[in-house]
């Protein structure tokens, strides 16, 4: 799901990086770990996420990659990979409410924050859905999993060794695809071919050969650069015309955006050109989401950035520190939220499409960074964070009424 998400409204293109009009919010950890707070809607904080389960050590070390699919039950099915080497599958369900928080208890995992000698402190006010998250099966892969990937009955794995695992379900047999030497930073399909991206800047294009049961490189790019994300995404060429005017023209459907270290290269998959090189600042790219005809961006240096599909910049924010990871967040019908991880625990969230909004949560665990956060779906969302100690927590916005209502920011 990460890097795959859509939705709200488009964005404008007159849109300053100005932080005139930005309000910067706080979120209550007391309410984000309880569900209640003392101060009640006095709170100087914002009451809007509860965390809803938490897993500790989930890896033995960081976590670098996760991937659900959705069960007709209603439940989903999560993969992590680590940089332990291990593929782990875990069913996530939802936990009918009970009073005074025992949804929590039975979990099996952590006490929530108010439990205290078997009693719990307050009720939950958050009307949040707890999860319960449980180990499935784990695979030893020999390497740590950079990247993954589910298509069909296949799920492929990109380790840091530049061998593509590709694990059939069904039967639980797996294949490997040899082609890169350096770690796997990036998986996708397009028109059923597979492409992989390794930090050496090869991309490859893998055919399966159903009369040999096996993948074939069908074609290659090499770039100068490191890679980090890959995107399928149109390009439209811009050029001017006698009266002055920016006309867009030679429409290119097929086209992918390719993003490495400070530079984005645009490729036409129907010749394998380069058509278009962008250079940028703020460092490496770390992520890109697709956002109404944009493309959403986000640098180790703090800079987030949107371009056209002509790839022009219509709007950049720096956030003065590196932001590691990023998804969005569906938090009520047509309000959405940019999610980024950052160091120490820290993840700060802006509202969409105006970015006058900045959310910040610093997480318990502030000695570890944010190097995951996914969208896991439901209204108001759920996503979870995963942390270089091994670490998914779990959380959902919410929008208490009464008591514990927020005056500063409303779901």
């Amino acid at each position: 799901m990460r890097g795959r998400w859509k939705g709200g409204k488009g964005i404008n293109s007159n849109i300053s990086s100005s932080q005139g009009s930005v309000k910067v919010l706080e979120i209550c950890r007391h309410f984000v770990l309880q569900g209640n707070c003392k101060f009640g809607s006095s709170c100087n904080f914002s009451h809007i996420l509860r965390q809803v389960s938490h897993v500790p050590r989930a890896h033995n070390g960081g976590i670098r990659c996760a991937i659900t699919l959705p069960l007709a039950t209603g439940e989903l099915e999560l993969f992590t990979g680590g940089c332990d080497g291990k593929l782990k599958c875990w069913k996530v369900t939802p936990v009918e409410k009970t009073s005074n928080n025992e949804s929590f208890r039975n979990n099996g995992q952590r006490k929530p924050h108010n439990y205290n000698g078997g009693k719990y402190q307050g009720i939950d006010y958050s009307g949040a859905t707890m999860l319960s998250v449980k180990l499935e099966s784990s695979i030893d892969c020999n390497a740590e999993v950079c990247s993954c990937l589910i298509y069909g009955d296949v799920m492929f794995c990109g380790l840091i060794n530049g061998i593509i695992r590709a694990f059939h379900r069904p039967t639980g047999t797996h294949m490997d695809l040899l082609g890169h030497n350096q770690e796997i930073h990036q998986l996708l399909i397009i028109d059923n071919i597979l492409v992989s991206a390794c930090w050496g800047g090869k991309i490859l294009f893998w055919k399966f050969d159903s009369s040999m049961g096996m993948f074939n490189i069908s074609a290659q790019i090499q770039v100068k650069e490191h890679i980090k994300c890959l995107r399928y995404f149109p390009y439209n060429k811009i050029n001017n015309s006698n009266l002055g005017q920016n006309i867009a023209q030679e429409n290119c459907s097929h086209c992918l955006w390719i993003c490495g270290g400070g530079f984005i290269q645009i490729v036409d998959l129907l010749s394998f050109q380069v058509i278009r090189e962008i250079s940028l600042d703020g460092g490496p790219v770390m992520s890109v989401l697709e956002y109404e005809n944009h493309l959403v961006l986000c640098s180790l240096q703090g800079i987030i950035r949107v371009l056209s599909s002509t790839g022009d910049e219509t709007f950049r924010k720096s956030l003065g520190s590196p932001i590691l990871c990023m998804d969005g967040s569906n938090i009520a019908a047509g309000r959405h939220l940019l999610m980024m991880g950052q160091q120490s625990g820290h993840l700060r969230c802006i509202t969409l499409p105006l970015f006058d909004n900045i959310l910040e949560f610093h997480t318990p665990d502030d000695r570890s960074e944010i190097r995951l956060v996914t969208n896991l779906g439901g209204s108001p969302g759920i996503f979870m964070t995963a942390q270089w100690d091994g670490t998914l927590n779990f959380y959902q916005w919410c929008s208490p009424t009464g008591s514990q209502a927020t005056k500063h920011f409303t779901i």
